[in-house]
């Protein structure tokens, strides 16, 4: 029964406000009115009646936050219409859903950004036979004193930190579900 009640609430609501939108003078105004009396009363808003007020842009900076961001929101709302330009991600998407989508997006992007760093590190350490010094770069050092690059060291304590960082992280909160699942 309150479900029915909500329902036609919504549908007075959707009334005022085409009113509000197409109405004249007092009549436009006074349907204003009406319609943020009767939100404000049942603790809604205008998005809880018109889905095209739900329409959320994101703005992304690379491919990688664009792809966890694409996978973050189908795994809150699969029936979501998605519509993505270079640096925007557009969804349909409800209040709670919103929230959802923000508050996972920033656990996954900061996620994401530790094992890719972690990778990076892997990668040089299984293949530093590769990148260690030649016979030829040794020679440049003339009196065999061998100074370590200071950034380079940061870059290395820093890889260390947020490898630690990520292995307390999983042993606080390690993950229980799979991350994204295939699409049909």
């Amino acid at each position: 029964m309150e479900d029915q009640q909500r329902e036609k609430i919504k549908a007075k609501a959707r009334r005022l406000n085409e009113l509000a939108k197409r109405g004249v003078g007092g009549e436009k105004t006074n349907a204003q009115r009406m319609l943020d009396d009767l939100l404000r009363k049942h603790g809604m808003q205008l998005s809880d009646i018109d889905s095209s007020l739900n329409s959320r842009v994101f703005t992304v900076d690379n491919d990688d936050d664009k792809t966890i961001l694409m996978t973050t929101i189908m795994s809150i709302n699969p029936y979501t219409k998605l519509v993505c330009d270079k640096k925007f991600v557009t969804a349909e998407l409800d209040e709670q859903d919103y929230i959802d989508v923000k508050d996972k997006y920033a656990y996954f992007s900061k996620l994401f950004r530790v094992e890719k760093e972690l990778l990076v590190m892997a990668f040089f350490e299984r293949n530093k036979i590769y990148f260690a010094p030649t016979e030829q770069a040794h020679n440049k050092f003339r009196d065999g004193q061998k100074k370590e690059n200071e950034a380079f060291s940061k870059v290395k304590m820093d890889a260390e930190n947020i490898r630690k960082n990520a292995e307390h992280q999983f042993k606080v909160n390690p993950l229980t579900k799979p991350l994204c699942t295939e699409s049909a």
